[in-house]
């Protein structure tokens, strides 16, 4: 078997994703993503938020179809440890990606959520980064 680049993969587990779990890219936090341990890494965060609550047998058919080399061969890990940092890169840079050329949603909110969301804003101040982060909190939720 011809050896796979790490895009080659990590697109191959885009394509997997898309085909299995069309909205996978809801589920990850980039804020806590990493490649190398269990909870954290993409099927880790996926089975977190769209599996665990479906009991064991659920848990039991989720893990089986991911062998390892099943698991290489789509990026979802990696063999030698000291790689797994190429990986999580190019996970995150596809992920930023694909974030980026979701299509933006016509957002209207009602006057009452307004009126908490300057409310939540007037309260950081002037710190525009909290501000900013509260925006993008509620972009995310809507």
């Amino acid at each position: 078997m011809k050896k796979l680049t790490v895009k080659q993969r990590v697109n191959n587990g885009i394509e997997y994703l898309n085909k299995n779990y069309p909205d996978w890219l809801d589920c990850i936090d980039l804020d806590i993503f990493d490649i190398s341990v269990g909870g954290k890494c993409i099927i880790g965060q996926i089975y977190n938020k769209k599996i665990r609550n479906r009991g064991s047998l659920a848990y039991c058919e989720w893990v089986s179809d991911y062998t390892h080399r099943f698991s290489l061969e789509h990026g979802f890990t990696e063999d030698c440890y000291d790689k797994h940092i190429y990986l999580l890169r190019e996970w995150k840079k596809r992920i930023i990606e694909l974030r980026s050329e979701k299509p933006k949603q016509n957002m209207q909110f009602s006057k009452e959520e307004l009126q908490v969301i300057r409310k939540a804003l007037s309260k950081v101040g002037s710190d525009t980064a909290l501000q900013l982060k509260i925006c993008n909190m509620i972009l995310e939720i809507s």
